[in-house]
């Protein structure tokens, strides 16, 4: 779907991979499709999107700081000025510690995008048009 103001939702939902099974440069390029899906879905005039991260079930298993900072690197470097909003939750303790590590690494522009959310799926809702989609089901 789209947010109020016309940019494509995007969804990821890391805790269902198991990222032992993949080659870091296979993740990484899923990730390029995935950041590429949405600057085909954006409509005329659209320049950003909105991603989110449905982090449910995230733990230390998940955390791989170098994979991060090569995700940083692509989003910054590759993406800079397409990313419109990354929604980001629920939060726990991996993920807070994450995002202190992170946040501290990144231009304040792009950590000015990220919002770490309680519930994501409220955050969503804020963005989405009056009548439009509901948040997925999923999402909490």
């Amino acid at each position: 779907g789209e947010d109020r103001f016309r940019r494509p939702i995007l969804y990821v939902r890391p805790a269902l991979m198991d990222l032992s099974t993949y080659e870091r440069e296979e993740y990484l390029r899923a990730h390029v499709f995935l950041l590429e899906e949405g600057l085909r879905r954006m409509p005329s005039g659209v320049t950003s999107f909105v991603l989110v991260a449905d982090a449910k079930g995230l733990g230390v298993r998940h955390l791989d700081m170098g994979l991060m900072r090569a995700l940083l690197h692509i989003a910054t470097v590759g993406y800079p000025d397409r990313l419109g909003q990354l929604i980001v939750g629920p939060t726990g303790m991996v993920l807070r510690g994450a995002w202190g590590a992170l946040s501290r690494l990144m231009p304040r522009r792009l950590a000015d995008k990220i919002c770490i959310a309680r519930s994501p799926r409220e955050r969503l809702a804020e963005l989405l048009p009056p009548g439009g989609d509901a948040p997925p089901p999923w999402l909490a």
